[in-house]
C-alpha cells in the first residue's frame, strides 16, 4: 500500500511577546486531495480544527507575566481538537514552526507544555515537533492541551520581541483499513455482497456476510461452512463471527475436527442436567418456583 507524505498548515501564529500583554492567533484547517503518479485520486485528507464549546480556535496570552514552571503547569490549557473528516488514515507529527524574520524573542524563554508532558523551552524542540506519531483514522479526533508561558527568567530585554510561527501537521496518509477488515484479510477470507435471505434455512455453505455492530463492520459465517476451524490450546474451535473491533468470536468444537452434522460426544467440555425433577412446575422453565404452588 502506497503511503503519501503531506505537510498541512493548520494554524497561523503571530504572537507578540510583551511581558504584560500578548496578542492572539487564529487557527484554521486545509483540505488536500492526494494524487499518485498515475494521476488518479487516491483519497482525501481533511484535518480540521473543531470549533466547539470548550475548545479553542484562538489562543490569547493577554496579561501574561513571566512565571515558574510550577505555576505554568497549573494555568488553564488551550484545548485544540483535531478531527479527521477525510477518508484516509493519517499518521503525523504536530509541529510549531518558527517563521520569525526579525525582532525575534529568544525562544529559550518561551515555555510550552503539551498535555501532561514535562514543560520545555521552545529552543529545545527537535525540528519544532510538539507532539509526535499521532494517528487519526477517518472520523477520529484527538484533543491536545497546550500551555504557553514566559519563563520566570525572561529579562526586560525581551519586551516587544516577536514570535511568528505556524502549527503544521506533517506525516503520511494511507488508505484506511478497519480492524475487522485487517482480520478478514489475514484469514484470507472474501465477503459476499448483499444480505442473505433469512426467511430460508441455510443448508449449504453460503460463505461470509457483513453486518454492523457497536464497533464497526462485523463479518459472520452462514450455512454449512467448512473453512472456519481453528486449533487453539489443544482444542478445536470454529469461528462464528469477526467482530467490528477485529476480535474473533469462537465456539468450542471438541478435541478433534468434526464434519458438519456429525454427532460426537467431545464437542462439549462437560454436561449436566438443568434439573433432576420433572414432576412439578417449580423444576421446569427458566425460573424456579415454589414446589406444590400453582405458579
Amino acid at each position: 500500500m502506497k503511503k503519501i507524505k503531506v505537510i498541512t498548515i493548520i494554524s497561523g501564529i503571530v504572537l507578540t511577546i510583551i511581558l504584560v500583554l500578548g496578542s492572539s492567533y487564529a487557527l484554521f484547517y486545509s483540505e488536500s486531495n492526494f494524487i499518485n503518479n498515475e494521476a488518479y485520486t487516491t483519497g482525501i485528507l481533511d484535518i480540521e480544527l473543531v470549533n466547539e464549546e470548550g475548545y479553542n480556535t484562538v489562543i490569547n496570552l493577554s496579561n501574561s507575566l513571566p512565571m515558574t514552571d510550577e505555576n505554568g503547569k497549573t494555568t488553564t490549557p488551550f484545548k485544540l481538537k483535531l478531527r479527521n473528516v477525510g477518508n484516509l488514515s493519517y499518521t503525523f507529527d504536530l509541529k510549531l514552526v518558527n517563521n520569525t524574520m526579525e525582532n525575534s524573542i529568544d525562544t529559550n524563554y518561551l515555555k510550552i507544555m503539551i498535555d501532561s508532558d514535562t514543560p520545555v523551552s521552545y529552543s529545545t524542540l527537535s525540528d519544532g515537533v510538539i507532539k509526535s506519531n499521532l494517528t487519526l483514522n477517518p472520523s477520529e479526533e484527538v484533543v491536545i492541551d497546550v500551555r504557553l508561558w514566559l519563563d520566570e527568567s525572561t529579562p526586560n530585554s525581551q519586551i516587544g520581541k516577536i514570535f511568528d510561527g505556524k502549527l503544521v501537521v506533517e506525516g503520511e496518509g494511507e488508505e484506511y483499513v478497519s480492524p475487522s477488515e485487517k482480520t478478514l484479510k489475514k484469514l484470507g477470507l472474501t465477503v459476499n455482497e448483499g444480505t442473505p435471505d433469512f426467511t430460508q434455512v441455510a443448508t449449504t455453505d453460503e460463505g461470509i456476510y457483513s453486518a454492523q455492530d457497536d464497533y464497526g463492520t462485523s463479518y459472520y459465517f452462514r450455512g454449512a461452512v467448512e473453512n472456519n476451524y481453528v486449533k487453539f490450546a489443544g482444542f478445536y474451535w470454529r469461528i462464528i463471527r469477526i467482530n467490528g473491533d477485529g476480535s474473533i468470536r469462537l465456539i468450542y468444537d471438541g478435541t478433534s475436527a468434526h464434519a458438519n452434522g456429525e454427532s460426537s460426544s467431545d464437542r462439549q467440555i462437560s454436561t449436566s442436567a438443568f434439573n433432576s425433577n420433572t414432576n412439578d412446575n417449580a423444576y421446569v422453565g427458566y425460573m424456579y418456583g415454589t414446589p406444590g404452588s400453582s405458579t
